[in-house]
Order: C-alpha cells, then structure tokens, then sequence
C-alpha cells in the first residue's frame, strides 16, 4: 500500500535579514506574494493528500483572507498556529498532520504517511524535485535535496583569513525535505527533551 503524502510549510519569517517592514513571505514577486507562489508548487501536487501552512499566530485571520481565500487556495491548506522558533514551528505543523492522519483512518492506512517540509519563502521546487525527495523517503525514510557547494570556502579567525577550506564532498542543504511520519516526529520529540536545536529537520535526525 503507498503512504498517504502530506506536506508542512513553514512561513513564520519576520523579514529581519532583509531589513523589511513585511515579512518576506508576503513580499510581491512578479504580482503574487512569494509565500502563494510556494503554496501553489504542492497544490499542483495532485498526490499530495493535505498542505499544513504553519504561520504566527497574529497572522493567522490574514492569512485566511487575504492570501488564501484571495488566491483560491482555502480547500487544500490548513493554517496553524506556529512556535517560538522554527524547529517548534515544525512540530506543531507535525502535529497537526498526525491529526489529519488520523481523521482519515489509520487503521485503512497502516503504513506510516510521507511528510514533505518546506519553507514558505522557496518559490522555486518542482514537482520533479518534490517527488524524487519522496522517491528517497520511500526507500531510506528520509530524503533532502542538496548542491554542491561552489563558492570559495576560507577558515578565519579575528576577520582575517587564515586557510582554504577543500569543498570536496561540501554540500548547501535545501528543502523540500521529506520523511516517514513517525520517524520525523520522533527525532523531534527527542531533540525537544534533549534540548537539542538544529538549523534543519534532517540534522534532527542524524542527531537522534
């Protein structure tokens, strides 16, 4: 039996690296806020059963108005409330799956679902890219997309540069990043006890 896939964005950006009054993922690119034209990626997705949209909870009302009822995206996203950081953010977005999972029959669906995780303000995925991310969960129970790293790399200290770095084998992570379900939530329910932060998912789980 194939697993359910479901697909969690991440979109709780305050704008601050980019010195912006609005957050970035309501910036216009090309005369759709970027967070839309992300959403839209995975709603094309026709194998993708629902999309959690974790966002802060203040925006929650615009988000329902203005981006995705304005867009005609209401029907195939849940909006939830998101945490502090990013990593509780996800696990809320997690959460929320889970429940839908569960709404739908676990005991139909006994395999573990698929969850695809993105962040809002990469309006650039393909599906292509989406399903060889699933392709891999399938068969190693998590999957990332990454690029070789091209730029030139240097070790440092005091703001002087002390050495070059060989980027042989150095990759930048991306997302979408996708996981079995039950091994993704519990990488992060371990990190949570643990008290262990990670800049992506991924890194939860080879930390577990």
């Amino acid at each position: 039996m194939r697993a359910l896939v479901y697909a969690v964005i991440v979109a709780g950006g305050r704008g601050l690296r980019m010195g912006s009054e609005i957050p970035k993922q309501y910036l216009d690119l090309e005369g759709e806020p970027i967070l839309v034209r992300t959403l839209k990626i995975f709603t094309a997705c026709s194998f993708i059963q629902k999309i959690v949209l974790v966002v802060p909870g203040h925006d929650l009302d615009y988000i329902q108005e203005e981006l995705l009822r304005r867009h005609g995206l209401e029907g195939g996203v849940h909006s939830v409330a998101g945490g502090d950081e990013r990593q509780n953010s996800v696990e809320r977005g997690l959460a929320a799956v889970r429940k839908m999972f569960a709404k739908v029959g676990c005991g139909r669906h006994t395999v573990s679902p698929k969850v695809l995780i993105h962040d809002g303000v990469r309006p650039l995925a393909d599906e292509a890219l989406i399903r060889r991310c699933l392709e891999g969960a399938g068969t190693h129970g998590a999957s990332i997309p990454v690029v070789p790293v091209t730029d030139t790399l240097v070790r440092g200290a005091e703001g002087v540069a002390r050495s070059n770095v060989d980027r042989a084998g150095l990759y930048r992570v991306q997302t979408p990043q996708a996981f079995d379900l039950d091994l993704i939530q519990a990488a992060h329910a371990g990190a949570r006890e643990r008290g262990i932060t990670a800049t992506d998912d991924a890194s939860l789980i080879r930390l577990s």
